[in-house]
C-alpha cells in the first residue's frame, strides 16, 4: 500500500484515555473486545476444508452481529443497515458506528500512511456519504461536533489482525474518495490496547495472509465483501 497519500488526524486519543473516550459515546470498551473474541472464536472454528477466504469472513460477520448485538443490549443503539452496510445508530445523537478491516497502521500513531481500510469500497460505500444516505450523512464529516455532552457522526471500529495480535481504534473519518475508494482522512482516532488471544493454535489460518486481507482478489466479484469488510 506504499501508493497510498498519508492521511491526516486531527486528534489522537491514546489507549490510557480510550475507555473514557469512548464511554462518553456510550461504548464500552469491554464490549469491543468481546466482540473481536466472538469473531477470532469463529474464525478458529473453521477447518481446512473451509475455502481460504472463509477465515477473514466468518471473523468479520461474527465481529460486527457480536459488537451490534451488545451495542443493542444497552437499549441506547439499534441496527442499522443501508446498502448492505451493517452498522449500529445511537438512538440519542444519531451517531453510526460500522466495522472493517485496517491495514497494517490500524492501532498505531506513528505511521503516516494509515489507517487505510485493507479493501478498496465499493458504490455502497460511496452513496452513504450522499445526502439521501443516512449511515455516513456529509453533514456528520465535519469537526467533531457534540450531542448532549457526547461525540456525534459517523465513526467506524477498524481491526487488523497480524497473526499475533488484534490491533484496533475507533475512528471518525472526515471524508471519502470515491476514486480510490478510501478514506481521506480522520477527526479523532482512539487508539486501543491490542488484543491478544491466550491460546492461537499452530495452524490456525489468521493474519494478514488469511481472509478479507488478501483471500479474496482483484478478479473476484463478491462485492458484499468488498463493501463492508
Amino acid at each position: 500500500m506504499s501508493d497510498l497519500e498519508p492521511l491526516l488526524t486531527a486528534q489522537i486519543v491514546p489507549p490510557e484515555r480510550a475507555a473514557d473516550f469512548l464511554r462518553a459515546m456510550d461504548i464500552e470498551i469491554e464490549d469491543l473486545y468481546a466482540a473481536v473474541a466472538a469473531g477470532e472464536r469463529a474464525a478458529g472454528a473453521l477447518d481446512h476444508f473451509a475455502p481460504p477466504m472463509a477465515p477473514g469472513f466468518v471473523r468479520w460477520v461474527e465481529l460486527v452481529a457480536e459488537l451490534r448485538r451488545r451495542l443493542a443490549a444497552t437499549e441506547r443503539w439499534f441496527p442499522d443497515n443501508r446498502r448492505g452496510q451493517p452498522a449500529s445508530r445511537h438512538i440519542a445523537s444519531r451517531r453510526t458506528l460500522a466495522v472493517m478491516s485496517g491495514d497494517a497502521a490500524t492501532g498505531s500513531a506513528g505511521s503516516i500512511h494509515g489507517p487505510h481500510v485493507v479493501r478498496r469500497k465499493g458504490m455502497a460505500t460511496a452513496d452513504s456519504f450522499r445526502p439521501d444516505e443516512v449511515l455516513f450523512p456529509l453533514s456528520a464529516l465535519r469537526p467533531a461536533a457534540r450531542s448532549g455532552g457526547a461525540l456525534a457522526g459517523t465513526w467506524v471500529l477498524l481491526y487488523c489482525d497480524d497473526g499475533a495480535a488484534v490491533r484496533l481504534e475507533v475512528s471518525q473519518p472526515s471524508g471519502f474518495d470515491e476514486d480510490s475508494g478510501q478514506f481521506t482522512g480522520w477527526m479523532v482516532r482512539v487508539l486501543l490496547d491490542d488484543w491478544r488471544p491466550g491460546d492461537r493454535r499452530p495452524g490456525d489460518r489468521r493474519g494478514p495472509e488469511s481472509g478479507l486481507e488478501s483471500g479474496l482478489g482483484a478478479a473476484t466479484d463478491l462485492q458484499l465483501f468488498r463493501s463492508v469488510a
